[in-house]
């Protein structure tokens, strides 16, 4: 044969091709380029076939050839490109598929070959920039708007990637992946009635969809509609049995109680299923993958005592997952380094409340004392993400699976380590689980006891921790005399601004209450209306919540029914930290509520001379602020009980100059609350005594200010 290709050949090898049968192309293009060497279309197609049987590696030296032989011809190019990509190699296929879209701009196929291509090699806005030119020129197809979603989204421009999405289902309203990740974006942005509907037409599709259903229930029981959730969790189980559906579904808990006798009722389902679970010896392989939540988070809101809940539901974890329960290898025969390894495990050592109040003492911990590793999931860039990394002696991102994490932490062989908060975070509420360390200790960013066996000591102070506290925690309760922390406030050069700056009613008398809203107990709503009532003036300021939902609910529990009351609320938006400290200077009192008060808010305002009023509760999570007064010296504005906390509101709003007089006071004092070297150092102490225990054998060591080691 010579060397011009064989028209017969190459048609029957494309006929068989066509025809499903690509193992008789390849042999037909092999032989006939065996021939003909220099047959650039049997090459071609032979490449093409031995893809379809899922060949890349010799496709592509088929390809390759073809493109040698004749270089640039477009649909060689557009082959290897696309298989590149189908092999994952995505930076090789992108000049071929670059070149195979500009000779052939409007060839969908190329195109999305390319926009992954770029996506998946990290080049996301020369991928947004080629869909988007194609769309401008055509109505789709669907597959085009996905992957410009998908590229936007990695841009953390979620807006426009759910605009994608929209048209997307505008084109193919059946489109299953298009509107699974269109709920996901909602529920990511807190638009829950947005994700619910997505879902529910998922559900509406495929009816017997169990993960639709259970996507459903965790949304609805966000927007605290329990009888909704508990009813399409049902839904989910009876199609697809799961034990850790069965989990939430037994410990789904409204987030704004209606009432104290609410709470009383939701608490006793949630023991009764707790006991109805054990009894059926639920099994877990990977609780943080199959529940996903800390199903506790609510409990700390109820002013009640939580132990025997939160005991439970760890035993109960313990039964379903005994892995859970692991040791890390180098505790036996372990000794303490004279430098002692401190690892911090916390999903949030980055720009969130305990990564804010946690970053000072990890910064002044003293480093011939201590070597500081950080073993955190990744995150995205901040600069407190960055503070945290420059101020840790290692630096190491845990996997995201917990298996993976526990490995991870017991490589590094700490001589203790310290979760500054348990219960916000489900793979670090199960790593305790595990013991890790000689020591492990729990910090206060969650205020509540964890049930767990393996957490050895709850770092807290004596300055908020009532009498008999102890009874109150699984953990050997740790007294500080200073609060644990190293605080510099963020705002003290904060500028000025009027209430008419801020939006806000200039002649009125402003009351502050701007704690997120399941923390106002059901039992505060009398001490408000009390307030409202006796101050004809007075308008409540509160924050509007992460959930839209729970704005008016609370509104109209908190009024009492009384319409005058609902219109003297008022609902913020949620102010940058420069314009929240001016806030507080312009209002006429600020409240901090009861049961569950404010932490780092009160930290920040302090400086200002902010007068919060407060009152001390039974449980150290509504004693923050009382204690951080009691470090002041000043307890002008610590109620001795409800009653007497509505009159020193009434006095602080309506009488000028004792606000006046009392905000000097407190801005004069305050400093004994910031960057306090002191507790620094009895925090090593303490850190170093429980060590040493631990290394005598001796048991857990007594900590508080009157008899430290």
């Amino acid at each position: 044969m010579g060397d011009e290709p064989t028209g017969n050949d190459l048609a029957r090898a494309l006929d068989r091709l066509n025809a499903g049968r690509p193992e008789e192309t390849v042999a037909i293009c092999r032989a006939l380029a065996t021939a003909q060497p220099q047959n650039i279309e049997a090459w071609h197609l032979m490449g093409v076939g031995l893809a379809a049987l899922r060949q890349p590696i010799q496709a592509l030296v088929a390809l390759r050839e073809a493109d040698r032989l004749k270089p640039d011809q477009l649909e060689v190019q557009r082959n290897l490109g696309a298989i590149l990509a189908q092999a994952e190699r995505f930076e090789e296929a992108v000049p071929y598929l670059e070149k195979a879209h500009l000779a052939d701009p409007d060839h969908a196929g190329t195109l999305l070959n390319l926009a992954r291509a770029l996506r998946q090699s990290g080049d996301t806005a020369t991928a947004i920039a080629r869909l988007e030119a194609y769309l401008a020129r055509h109505d789709g197809p669907a597959e085009a708007c996905y992957e410009l979603a998908l590229s936007r989204e990695i841009r953390r421009d979620t807006r426009r990637a759910i605009e994608a999405l929209e048209r997307l289902l505008r084109i193919d309203p059946a489109n299953d992946a298009g509107e699974r990740m269109l709920a996901r974006l909602h529920f990511n942005q807190q638009d829950f009635a947005a994700a619910a509907e997505a879902w529910r037409r998922i559900i509406a599709r495929h009816p017997k969809d169990a993960k639709a259903y259970r996507q459903l229930a965790e949304i609805l029981a966000i927007e605290d509609q329990d009888e909704a959730a508990d009813a399409t969790y049902a839904r989910a189980l009876s199609l697809e049995p799961d034990w850790g559906t069965e989990i939430r579904r037994a410990t789904l808990m409204p987030s704004i109680m209606e009432s104290g006798a609410a709470i009383a009722r939701y608490r006793a389902r949630y023991s009764e299923r707790l006991s109805a679970l054990a009894e059926r010896h639920p099994r877990l392989a990977d609780p943080e993958r199959e529940v996903a939540t800390c199903v506790g988070f609510y409990l700390a809101y109820h002013g009640l005592d939580d132990l025997e809940l939160q005991r439970r539901m760890a035993a109960l974890y313990l039964s379903a997952c005994p892995a859970l329960d692991s040791r890390a290898t180098h505790i036996d025969g372990w000794k303490p380094r004279s430098r002692l390894r401190l690892g911090v495990v916390s999903n949030h050592l980055n720009n969130h409340t305990v990564g804010i109040v946690s970053l000072g003492l990890l910064e002044q911990l003293d480093r011939e004392r201590f070597e500081v590793v950080l073993l955190r999931p990744p995150a995205p860039d901040s600069a407190f993400h960055t503070a945290f990394g420059v101020l840790a002696d290692k630096d190491l991102p845990l996997p995201a699976d917990l298996a993976g994490a526990r490995a991870a932490i017991a490589a590094q062989a700490c001589d203790i380590l310290y979760y500054p908060d348990i219960g916000m975070s489900a793979l670090t509420y199960f790593l305790l689980f595990s013991r890790l360390a000689p020591v492990q200790c729990v910090g206060w960013g969650h205020p509540d006891t964890t049930g767990i066996p393996n957490a050895d000591y709850w770092m807290s102070s004596a300055v908020w921790e009532p009498p008999g506290a102890q009874a109150q925690y699984s953990e050997k309760l740790a007294q500080l005399a200073a609060p644990p922390i190293h605080y510099r406030p963020m705002t003290r050069n904060a500028p000025p601004r009027s209430r008419k700056d801020l939006g806000l009613p200039e002649d009125d008398r402003l009351y502050l209450c701007a704690m997120s809203l399941f923390k106002l107990h059901p039992a505060y709503d009398p001490l408000l209306r009390a307030i409202l009532r006796r101050d004809p003036t007075a308008r409540l300021l509160l924050a509007t919540g992460h959930n839209a939902a729970w704005d008016e609910p609370l509104r109209r529990r908190i009024a009492g029914g009384d319409e005058d009351l609902i219109k003297r609320m008022i609902f913020l938006p949620r102010y940058s930290l420069p314009d929240f400290t001016a806030l507080a200077t312009v209002v006429d009192c600020l409240l901090d509520p009861i049961y569950f008060g404010g932490g780092r808010t009160s930290l920040d305002l302090f400086h200002t001379g902010a007068p919060i009023v407060t009152w001390p509760g039974p449980f150290m999570r509504s004693r923050i602020t009382s204690g951080f007064y009691r470090r002041m010296g000043i307890d002008d504005l610590v109620a001795k009980d409800t009653s007497d906390y509505v009159e020193k509101a009434l006095r602080v709003a309506q009488d000028g100059d004792y606000r006046r007089a009392i905000g000097s006071r407190i801005r004069e004092a305050s400093g004994a609350l910031y960057e306090t070297k002191a507790a620094v150092r009895e925090v090593e102490n303490f850190f170093a005594a429980a060590v040493a225990a631990a290394a005598a054998g001796s048991g857990p060591v007594d900590w508080n200010p009157s008899s430290p080691p």
